[in-house]
This record gives C-alpha cells, structure tokens and sequence, in this order.
C-alpha cells in the first residue's frame, strides 16, 4: 500500500518537473491562494492565440476562501509539458491566486485538483478508492479551517523542522474517525517556539499525546528570508493519519497524500 501510496501522489499531485513544481501540503495552498472552492466548471472558453489561457465560468458548489465569483482564468498553457485541461462539466477543487492584472487564475502548480478523474481500475486497482479517500480527507481540512478562521495559517513562511526523527514512535496507531489532527504554534520575534496547542486531536489519547509531547520537543522555526519577524504569529501544523495494511503499520505524516 505504502508504494501504491507514492506512486498515486506522483500521479494526482501537482508535482512536474518539466515544470518545476513541488509537491506541498495542503496548508501550503491555503496560506498561499486568494480563492478556494468546490466548483462545478460549466463551459471553457477557446484558449487565447498562444494557448496561455482560458477562461472558465463556474459554478461554486462550496467556497471556503474569497469572494464568491463566477468565472476565472485558467493558466492552461496548452502548448508546453505544463499544460492544465480543464474539461466542461467536470468538478475541480481550486486554489487561485490573484495575478499583477488583478484576476483570479489557477495552473496546473496551484494545487487545484479534478475531483472526478477516473482511473484506470486495472493498471491501477485501489487508484480510484485512494483519490476518494484523499479528496475527503482535503475537504474536511478546508471545512475545519474555515469554521473556525484559519485561512491564513503561515503569514510568515516559516517551517517547522524536526529536530529528532521518532515517527516511528507514531506508528501502529488506531483512529476511527477524522482522520487529520491541528495544532498551534506560537511562534516570537525571534522565532524561537513559546507555545504548542491542540486545536483538534486524533479520537485516539494515546497517539495525541505522543504526539503532541514530539511537537514540544522535537521542533525548530526557521525562515530562509528572514532571521526575526515583526510580531508574535500563530503557525498552524496539520497531520495527516493513514491507516495500517497487510505489510505496513498506521502511520502519520504532515504530507496530504
């Protein structure tokens, strides 16, 4: 499973490196993007004269971030290894950022995501049950965040670093039912850590515990900008748990796979 696991992240995500992407979590996108919704695409314009873009009318079936709209541009780059099809009638999960000409747009980098691509069930038998668990899982985090306001989770760029690696400590775990727990960083001027806070634990106490003592001791901030930041600022980590199968043990994992 765990192999199956990467290869389908390589085959979802919007990891190319024709292109130059990088796969980053979820928390990523939403820190990042200026709209994000559940959307119905309705009908696609004809690309421009050198296939860069396309305009898309929607239908938004769940807003979690911005401004309700009812079109947006689609950096579709038709004519290089970049290119992004975005058909009429199907159903997307957007993450679009405001461009210098102040509309809203997404590419294939943005982490936008079709939610009803098909696999191919023979060359990929649990393809089709790992994208349906994966796009729930998103979902419920953009529900969860927006409920409760945090939509900007990383004002700073800062990243969490691990300064010991015991997830294997995290390993063999049950969880029921939601299956991505939250947590709180206060992090000072100086960007050393003051607080860790669980804003939304695993159903499991044992795992949340352990997993909430490894935050408090084995964690860093740094920036690659900057070596101080203005102000005192919340970072929020979220961690993802993904069930045991026949060769491997539960794990847990900041990646959203």
């Amino acid at each position: 499973m765990r192999l199956l696991i990467l290869l389908l992240s390589f085959l979802i995500t919007s990891t190319c490196f024709a292109c130059e992407c990088v796969m980053m979590p979820l928390v990523y996108h939403v820190q990042k993007s200026d709209f994000i919704a559940k959307v119905k695409v309705l009908k696609v314009s004809e690309p421009t004269v050198d296939g860069q873009y396309q305009d898309a009318q929607i239908e938004i079936l769940e807003l979690f971030k911005g401004k309700k709209i009812s079109t947006i541009r689609v950096w579709a780059n038709l004519k290089t290894d970049c290119d992004l099809r975005v058909s009429e009638n199907s159903t997307w999960l957007i993450f679009a950022q405001n461009n210098s000409a102040g509309f809203l747009r997404f590419d294939l980098c943005s982490g936008s995501l079709q939610l009803d691509r098909n696999f191919k069930s023979r060359e990929y038998p649990n393809a089709q049950n790992n994208w349906t668990k994966s796009i729930e899982r998103k979902l419920s985090v953009l529900r969860y965040l927006k409920s409760n306001h945090l939509t900007a989770p990383n004002e700073y760029d800062l990243a969490l670093e691990s300064i010991e690696k015991k997830y294997e400590d995290l390993r063999g775990y049950s969880v029921l039912k939601d299956k991505f727990s939250v947590y709180q960083i206060t992090v000072e001027k100086n960007l050393s850590i003051s607080k860790v806070k669980a804003l939304k634990e695993f159903d499991n106490k044992a795992l949340s515990d352990s997993l909430l003592s490894y935050l408090k001791v084995n964690k860093k901030v740094n920036s690659h900008k900057v070596s101080g930041i203005k102000k005192r600022t919340k970072l929020i980590i979220i961690y993802y748990y993904y069930d045991a199968d026949e060769k491997n043990k539960s794990f847990i994992s900041r990646n959203d796979l």
